[in-house]
């Protein structure tokens, strides 16, 4: 039967373990040594550099090459202002984006027609 008071084997394992855990700690604890004096050694020292933060948008001392920023500029246009014609078949569609029929032709172009009535309502609603 298990005993009721709680000091049964299982008390005594937990005392075992503690005892090891506690020597184990002094054990390491004769070694341990902290360093609180950090310094760099003379050969860092020498050739050291410091570089700036990342998100700084200032370059010290570094010059852009022309040519390569004439690149990313050409890259970034779009393929109407690169290319004379469509290079692949999707660049295709939505090449010609002029209208084919001019806006003022008076059989497409419906403006707004505006009344008495309906500016004294525009009027209300703002």
């Amino acid at each position: 039967m298990a005993d009721k008071s709680g000091k049964g084997s299982s008390g005594r394992a937990s005392l075992v373990n503690d005892a090891k855990f506690a020597e184990t700690i002094r054990k390491e604890l004769r070694f341990h040594k902290l360093y609180e004096n950090y310094m760099l050694s003379p050969s860092v020292k020498k050739n050291l550099v410091i570089t700036n933060k990342p998100t700084s948008a200032k370059l010290d001392g570094e010059t852009i090459d022309p040519e390569y920023m004439n690149k990313c500029r050409y890259a970034q246009l779009a393929p109407r202002e690169k290319y004379e014609l469509p290079i692949t078949s999707s660049q295709v569609y939505g090449w010609d984006t002029e209208p084919l029929v001019k806006l003022n032709d008076r059989r497409f172009h419906f403006p707004r027609v505006e009344s008495s009535i309906t500016k004294s309502h525009g009027q209300v609603r703002k």
